[in-house]
């Protein structure tokens, strides 16, 4: 699940860097970024988004009794989330026209 994470992962930060060349063209939504970030800006971020999202991912436990829920995969739940957000953001921006920039 970390592969198909880091693989949205790197697919956005390519289309984030293609946002923050083409300023006339398209801006960024991400808060922390600023609607045109220079590409130094979104490579310290992504780089340090994808560490931490792999070390939460090592720290969460994969089994947790929940009250409500009873038997769950923390792991397992932070990783769908976050697959989910991040295929999100890249078929978004696709559909909008944003290329991809390494």
């Amino acid at each position: 699940m970390q592969a198909a994470y880091t693989s949205l992962h790197l697919a956005d930060w390519s289309q984030t860097r293609y946002i923050a060349k083409h300023p006339e063209q398209f801006h960024e939504t991400c808060p922390a970024l600023g609607a045109h970030p220079s590409t130094k800006s979104v490579d310290l971020w992504f780089g340090a988004t994808l560490a931490g999202h792999y070390l939460l991912a090592d720290l969460l436990p994969n089994k947790a009794s929940w009250p409500v829920f009873g038997e769950v995969n923390p792991r397992k739940i932070f990783q769908c989330v976050t697959i989910g957000i991040e295929a999100g953001c890249v078929a978004n921006n696709y559909s909008i026209g944003v290329g991809f920039d390494f």
